[in-house]
């Protein structure tokens, strides 16, 4: 098994192993009546037989539950996820993504990327390609509906009512991307790694899941793949920091941060840094710290939960919690809280976190559920809006226009600790349209 970011968990595709304990996950799942400590346990044990069977250097299930009880840090919080995210490989045609020059990473600092930029430009130049139609073919918009998440944020109305769109610059910091295969080849523009690592793209698979969601959801985005996150899906507040500013230096407009790691004065500082030059932040509440004892799930008679999955308040998590950022908590099919997905009064917004369908490394499908792929949600929105977003208010830039219509628009839940709601894109297209 591999590690990566806060509270979210994606199979990788490597093989019948994996797949045949996917399976048998998703099977028992549905089963289980039970507190989820209890049945988390009992998995724990099961994953240690096949770990001492077919893998090396796994740590012992005994290790990790020492560990998980322990250690907040960013890599054992995704694998918590493992046994509740329910992932495996879905061999399905990939989505594809559109408008986007085909261009791959080089050392010149000189890229040919699709961007029309709103943020303060860096030493890398990024040339536009003009604007691009927001008209989408039948099957991807057939596609894009099949995606439970992108139909429930309506990104097609979205798409349709928003018309031509300019080329905007998204950074992903997370644990790489991968573009040997699939529809991101094509997107991501470059690549830069902030932290040792022996494996090229993306060994974890979370980065390429969260970007290629950003990619379906917003077809006019060019993607800087940064990487900050170890070959254990361990990263640092210090190497986020770097990131952020390693993203301003090219002139991002989006910054997606599906992470969560410890409050720093230097990442504070880059938070409000890229604010101030025009960057819009946004980032994933997180995973609930309380014992997994106070979840319920699904039984055999019921597809809702017994319980709704609602933890209990949590305290402030970073990057999210920081003002000048958009955090954004999950949902499920039913609109109700998402497995493994934090809620507090400094949340902002929710989005679809539960089984999302996205690219996983070498082109093939998974599922991810946690706030990462929510806040990947959230970030293609920003992404599109950007493409339409006009300096309202004369400040020199239009993050505060986005950061607003996103959070104006959304959908209220009964769920406290959700913000303003459920992100709607047509909503927060039109609310851009009317104020401009």
């Amino acid at each position: 098994m591999s590690v990566g970011p806060e509270g979210s968990r994606i199979a990788i595709s490597t093989g019948d192993t994996v797949a045949a304990i996917s399976r048998d996950l998703q099977t028992r799942m549905h089963q289980y009546a039970t507190a989820l400590e209890q049945v988390f346990r009992q998995r724990l044990a099961e994953l240690k037989l096949v770990a001492q069977r077919t893998w090396t250097g796994t740590p012992s299930a005994a290790a990790f539950w020492e560990r998980f009880n322990t250690a907040r840090s960013f890599a054992f919080l995704l694998w918590t996820t493992v046994l509740i995210s329910l992932l495996s490989p879905i061999h399905t045609p990939p989505v594809a993504v559109q408008g986007m020059v085909p261009v791959h990473s080089v050392e010149s600092p000189q890229l040919s990327a699709t961007h029309h930029g709103t943020s303060a430009g860096g030493a890398h130049e990024y040339t536009s390609q003009g604007e691009i139609r927001a008209s989408i073919s039948p099957e991807r918009a057939r596609q894009l509906d099949e995606c439970w998440g992108a139909s429930r944020i309506r990104v097609n109305e979205a798409l349709v009512l928003a018309g031509p769109l300019e080329g905007v610059l998204v950074a992903v910091l997370d644990t790489g991307i991968d573009t040997s295969d699939g529809p991101l080849a094509d997107c991501v523009v470059e690549q830069i790694s902030l932290v040792d690592s022996t494996h090229e793209g993306d060994p974890l698979g979370h980065g390429t899941h969260v970007a290629s969601t950003i990619a379906a959801i917003a077809p006019n985005c060019a993607i800087i793949d940064i990487k900050v996150a170890d070959d254990r899906g361990k990263c640092t507040a210090q190497d986020v920091a770097k990131g952020i500013l390693s993203a301003l230096g090219r002139g991002v407009d989006v910054i997606n941060l599906s992470l969560e790691v410890e409050p720093s004065p230097a990442l504070e500082s880059a938070i409000h840094q890229a604010w101030l030059r025009g960057a819009v932040m946004v980032a994933a509440a997180g995973m609930p710290e309380q014992s997994l004892a106070t979840l319920r799930v699904t039984d055999d008679s019921s597809p809702k939960p017994v319980t709704p999955c609602r933890p209990a308040m949590s305290r402030p998590v970073y990057p999210a919690a920081y003002p000048e950022v958009i955090a954004v908590t999950g949902t499920n099919e039913d609109d109700e809280l998402a497995p493994v997905c934090n809620r507090g009064l400094w949340v902002d917004v929710a989005a679809p976190g539960h089984r999302t369908l996205a690219v996983l490394p070498g082109g093939s499908h998974g599922l991810l559920t946690g706030s990462s792929t929510a806040c990947a949600h959230v970030t293609g929105v920003a992404a599109l809006l950007c493409g339409m977003a006009t300096d309202v208010n004369g400040n020199g830039s239009v993050n505060d226009e986005i950061s607003a219509a996103i959070t104006t628009t959304a959908r209220p839940t009964d769920i406290p600790g959700t913000g303003s709601g459920i992100v709607d894109a047509e909503a927060a297209v039109s609310f851009m349209l009317r104020t401009t």
